[in-house]
């Protein structure tokens, strides 16, 4: 199967300091040599930038996003009728819906960029590269970082005023993220003694410079989905990209660092979950997982994916750490999964037909009054059995012998 012949790479932006990010370091990161300007099917794409009106201009005025529109068709598109000053989701969720539809009306994949992330060089190549065999979903993990001190550190080694991009090897850019790792990323290693309250990714050390990651949510980066009308209905890695890629021999895993990788900058203040002592345990995640992950995100946990810097961790490195995570993973999954049958189920067995009436016998009732009695014979019992059938001469009997006898409730 052929991929896409071209993409929608798309940015949901807001807010002054997001968008100094987005222009500052996130842009000429994108301009790198290896991600946008390698793409074979960049006269074809276009990069879509959804913000709020008040940031749209000042977008459109900077020298990067006159650099960025040099490369490729770029388009900035402002928003006036969502609410930007609503929950944060609920408006990314929105811009995502409207973007993705415009991109399925093109009959382009999706690419979908955060603005604050930084990717490593030749991740775009790649992604293109990985599309044109036919996969419909790319789905990756990446790590988050501490924006106030990774930022500085970033830019001074690895941007070039010169052409104002900012380039950064895949080995590299794991070694700064490791340098800068966010607490919310501390919180995913199972041995974390304040393990996360939210454990959607799970890591495991492989030496000094390796992390082994077990995800139930990876990154969409590229979605082409198989199904038209499939649109976010909330955060994009959620259920969305389950609806629109279906097939497990659609998606692509990223197993490796140095095949894409990224990470994305967070404030230092920035939490998802209270930070408490906590230990990991397989039942907890189990619970986690049954609220919060679907069949796709279950599959998604049983690939290893390796994170690296510098020298790769030896094989003994990984080994560990591959060993303990699929002891970790197998036991959860078992929780997760529904309970076997021993043995088949025995067929249903056939609904028995009522027996036929038992021949009447003859019976005696009251007649004016309680002195005198009357007979009814076996052959006028049965005789009204079959005209009525057994329960509705049952109440017709009993209305007789009640009106008779002038006394109790009517039937």
């Amino acid at each position: 199967m052929s991929g896409p012949t071209h993409f929608h790479f798309i940015t949901v932006v807001w807010g002054a300091q997001y968008v100094e990010t987005f222009l500052k370091t996130v842009v000429p990161n994108n301009l790198s040599p290896g991600n946008l300007p390698a793409l074979r099917t960049r006269d074809r794409s276009v990069y879509v930038i959804a913000t709020a009106p008040p940031d749209a201009d000042r977008i459109r005025a900077s020298a990067e996003y006159k650099r960025l529109s040099a490369c490729m068709r770029t388009e900035v598109v402002a928003f006036d009728d969502i609410d930007f000053t609503q929950n944060k989701y609920a408006a990314m969720t929105e811009c995502h819906r409207r973007t993705v539809r415009a991109a399925e009306g093109d009959g382009a994949a999706v690419v979908f960029l955060a603005p604050d992330a930084i990717w490593s060089d030749g991740s775009f190549a790649r992604l293109e590269a990985i599309a044109a065999t036919g996969k419909r979903l790319i789905a990756m993990c990446g790590l988050r970082v501490v924006r106030e001190t990774f930022a500085p550190d970033l830019l001074a080694a690895h941007f070039r005023p010169a052409d104002g991009t900012l380039t950064v090897g895949a080995r590299d850019l794991v070694r700064l993220s490791l340098r800068h790792l966010h607490p919310i990323c501390g919180q995913l290693f199972w041995d974390s003694p304040v393990f996360a309250g939210w454990p959607s990714l799970l890591f495991w050390r492989a030496g000094r410079d390796g992390i082994l990651a077990r995800c139930f949510h990876l990154h969409p980066l590229m979605v082409h989905s198989a199904h038209r009308g499939v649109v976010p209905e909330g955060t994009v890695d959620a259920d969305y990209i389950w609806l629109a890629c279906p097939d497990p021999g659609d998606v692509y895993v990223v197993g490796d660092s140095d095949e894409i990788f990224a990470c994305d900058m967070s404030p230092a203040a920035q939490n998802i979950c209270e930070f408490a002592p906590n230990t990991a345990s397989v039942e907890s995640v189990a619970a986690f997982a049954r609220q919060q992950a679907n069949e796709q995100h279950r599959r998604f946990l049983a690939h290893r994916i390796r994170l690296h810097a510098g020298i790769e961790p030896d094989a003994l490195d990984w080994g560990a750490a591959e060993a303990a995570s699929d002891a970790t993973v197998d036991a959860i999954l078992d929780l997760l999964a529904p309970p076997a049958l021993i043995a088949p189920a025995p067929p249903a067995p056939e609904p028995e037909l009522p027996a036929p009436p038992e021949p009447p016998v003859a019976v005696v009732v009251p007649v004016h009054g309680p002195g005198r009695w009357r007979f009814l014979s076996p052959r006028y019992l049965t005789r009204k059995l079959f005209e009525k059938g057994p329960r509705e001469f049952l109440w017709v009997g009993v209305r007789k012998i009640r009106r008779r006898l002038g006394s109790g409730r009517r039937g």
